[in-house]
């Protein structure tokens, strides 16, 4: 079994909301395009991102509100829903 190795620092946008949700204590919403219910709307509160061994994909590890357990998702996997008041940039 490969060890799970913390990632503070990432380029990837969706791995920096979620970093910096774990270190804020906060909820994030999003889609996740995986697991039993794809597309389903969930809110989590991440606890930490990382990778197993450090190196691959990446993972967060969170408390899932929806299933009311802690859960692991595949961070390639999730679509963030905006924030109320968020700018979002769509670029091509």
């Amino acid at each position: 079994q490969a060890q799970r190795v913390p990632v503070h620092e990432s380029v990837h946008p969706t791995a920096q909301r979620l970093i910096l949700a774990a270190l804020r204590h906060e909820m994030v919403g999003l889609r996740y395009w995986g697991g039993r219910t794809p597309g389903r709307e969930r809110w989590i509160s991440p606890e930490l991102v990382f990778q197993l061994g450090g190196c691959g994909p990446l993972y967060v590890s969170a408390y899932c509100h929806l299933r009311r357990t802690e859960r692991v998702f595949n961070v390639g996997r999730m679509e963030l829903l905006p924030v109320e008041g968020e700018i979002v940039c769509v670029t091509e």
